[in-house]
């Protein structure tokens, strides 16, 4: 079948007690006729013909009642003044649709009525999908922090309500976004450096750099390039984990200047001071193995003389050698002829 005349009228309705009248009479015939036999669609179509009947008794008092319906314009749709032409057209129409339904009836089409009632609910949908509607998600998106649907909502107003006044609105909530959005991330960034891990400050700086890429001009750019900066710092100098000895003199030339990590080394004191540190009286010297090994690798550590950490560690290595975790290690920048054979201790975690 084609468009009929009751479809054509319920895309033009903005009234919605009967436009809900409508749906109920398609509603109240498809659940009456599932899997209808002659005598259930004759029973079924009683029923629902005294159902319209008081329906249409409800919608008329209400409208009388409550008089002419304030309707927002919209200049796509072609609307009825008053309450009593559209009530005296709904009469029209639903006669049409009795018709209709007589000869969906006569036919056993179930499943047209099906399609139709289908296709009525997506036209109904369409009729409530304004600007104000998606400029009203929109704003519950952005109080919700969801930026990304924030963003679908108003650009949806700009594609298919470019005239609608909302549409500058719309866009201006859109040059919004970005800087909110950077705003909530840099004001919880701290939290996240606060786990104290590389992973957690990579991922601030990931996050942060898209952040400032996609809103360059944003009120909040200025502070945010300042944290990023700060960042980059921290993990520029974020100590590199070794697990031997030999791998420190392996990478002498990527490690040198640079903050390094042993989860643990066993240090035994020795007399040999040489190079950067030839003073015996600055520092204390070991002879340091990444294992307890007899033939283990080692290599020429020291620690200035004076602080705990390196008196503690002396004077338990003196004659017998020691172990300790968590060893905090750097390679001197410049180290002239020495060079990969000598490291200096500049802390102990455990």
């Amino acid at each position: 079948m084609g468009t009929s005349r009751a479809t054509v009228f319920f895309q033009l309705q903005p009234n919605p007690l009967i436009r809900g009248l409508i749906l109920v009479v398609f509603l109240s015939l498809f659940m009456g006729c599932d899997n209808p036999t002659p005598e259930e669609c004759s029973e079924a179509m009683n029923v629902l013909q005294k159902k319209m009947t008081e329906e249409l008794e409800q919608c008329r008092a209400e409208v009388l009642d409550k008089g002419t319906p304030q309707v927002a314009p919209n200049p796509t749709i072609q609307v009825d003044n008053t309450a009593a032409e559209a009530l005296k057209k709904a009469q029209t129409e639903i006669a049409a649709l009795k018709e209709e339904i007589q000869q969906l009836k006569a036919s056993g089409d179930v499943s047209a009525l099906k399609n139709k009632i289908e296709a009525l609910e997506t036209e109904n949908q369409k009729l409530k999908e304004t600007a104000q509607f998606y400029f009203d998600k929109g704003v519950n998106f952005t109080t919700d922090k969801d930026y990304e649907g924030a963003k679908n909502a108003f650009e949806t107003i700009l594609k298919r309500f470019p005239n609608d006044p909302l549409s500058d609105e719309a866009s201006a909530q859109l040059k919004g976004l970005g800087n909110a959005k950077l705003g909530d991330y840099l004001a919880g960034v701290d939290d996240t450096l606060s786990l104290e891990d590389k992973y957690s400050y990579e991922t601030a700086r990931d996050k942060l750099s898209e952040s400032i890429d996609t809103c360059k001009k944003c009120k909040n750019a200025r502070d945010a390039k300042k944290k990023l900066k700060a960042i980059k710092k921290t993990l520029s100098d974020w100590p590199i984990e070794v697990d031997d000895v030999e791998k420190l003199e392996l990478r002498y030339g990527d490690l040198k200047g640079k903050t390094l990590t042993m989860s643990s080394a066993y240090f035994e004191a020795s007399t040999y001071y040489n190079c950067k540190y030839r003073s015996s009286s600055k520092w204390r010297s070991f002879k340091m193995k990444s294992s307890s090994e007899i033939f283990a690798s080692s290599i020429s550590a020291y620690c200035k003389k004076g602080v705990d950490f390196c008196e503690e560690l002396f004077e338990e290595s003196m004659g017998s050698e020691t172990y300790a975790s968590g060893v905090i290690l750097k390679y001197p920048q410049r180290n002239s002829i020495c060079e990969e054979g000598q490291i200096e201790i500049i802390g102990i975690e455990d």
